[in-house]
């Protein structure tokens, strides 16, 4: 997905303040002790007066650097809303992954071998459902309150709602399609580009052709759906990309008891920004109300992560 320019227009009006929750909001120190439920972040003390840090109870990944990955990502979402439970630090949060994530995958893509094909003006991957986290939406829904006019806000209202309508009962198969283009793609190019999702950032291909094929090509298409194609995805940038939202999302899950279940990036928008009060879904969701509900799905075509989050916790593996 390539970037857009920045707009010189006028803004929308100022988002109102970032608000904290009204929830009282201790970590979690017990167990889930039902059957289908297990914790794989343990809350341990540095030392006889240290601060409370995280460890994992288990390993989630089968790689050792992944499990790092995870568990740094899950230490730094709990102090930062041990310090300040509030949407600005949901914000920050989403925007630290992001920017943490494109660092390491700037790494990964330096020692790519051979080299990565994705180019500007390349989208082809832009036209699948898109599994998010709500931090993730909600940082999105912000910056496109803070960086859109408000007629553009009000014709980005117009599009999610026509596209969810469209898309709404589909499957991700069926979704994976040139007929439904991302809503966030403006003249070929992603309007979010700064702030696009973990998944995003993910994916990156050895073979551009091929990536074409396989989605303008119907009987390609289908191929590429039952898995009967060689891949040519870059796999550690996508493993960087599960490590960071897996932390993220069990810190939150299960040391504040924050819903984290997968949410399509299309109708999640169309929640959190259909309101002229901007952060007031957002902060329900905060509050831990179930506002995000109708924004739910599974995962998208990516399921690397489903044995752990989804099975495990009903939480979201990216894509």
């Amino acid at each position: 997905m390539t970037a857009r320019r920045k707009n010189s227009q006028s803004k929308a009006s100022p988002t109102p303040q970032r608000g904290r929750s009204r929830r009282k909001v201790e970590p979690n120190t017990s167990h889930f002790k039902t059957a289908d439920r297990r914790v794989h972040l343990v809350l341990t003390r540095t030392g006889p007066h240290g601060a409370h840090q995280l460890q994992l109870g288990r390993a989630i990944f089968e790689h050792d650097w992944q499990n790092r990955l995870a568990l740094a990502s899950a230490n730094s979402a709990f102090s930062a809303l041990q310090a300040d439970f509030s949407l600005e630090t949901i914000a920050k949060l989403a925007e630290h992954a992001l920017v943490s994530v494109s660092s390491l995958i700037s790494h990964l893509l330096n020692a790519a071998q051979p080299a990565i094909s994705c180019a500007g003006g390349c989208n082809h991957c832009c036209h699948q459902r898109v599994g998010v986290t709500p931090v993730e939406a909600i940082a999105i829904a912000l910056h496109v309150r803070e960086t859109t006019t408000p007629g553009e806000l009000d014709e980005l209202r117009l599009s999610l709602a026509a596209f969810v309508e469209r898309t709404r009962a589909l499957s991700g198969a069926e979704r994976y399609s040139p007929a439904y283009a991302c809503p966030l793609l403006k003249d070929q190019l992603c309007s979010i580009y700064p702030v696009r999702p973990l998944s995003c950032r993910g994916v990156h291909s050895f073979d551009q052709k091929a990536c074409e094929n396989e989605l303008r090509d119907p009987l390609v298409r289908q191929a590429f759906l039952r898995g009967e194609l060689p891949g040519h995805s870059f796999r550690e940038p996508v493993q960087a990309v599960y490590a960071v939202s897996a932390g993220l999302q069990l810190a939150l899950h299960e040391q504040f008891a924050l819903d984290m279940q997968p949410l399509d990036l299309a109708q999640a928008l169309h929640e959190l920004l259909r309101s002229e009060e901007a952060l007031s879904v957002a902060q329900q969701w905060l509050d831990g109300l179930p506002a995000l509900f109708h924004a739910r799905t599974d995962v998208g075509p990516m399921e690397g992560l489903n044995a752990v989050l989804k099975q495990d916790l009903g939480l979201a593996a990216p894509g």
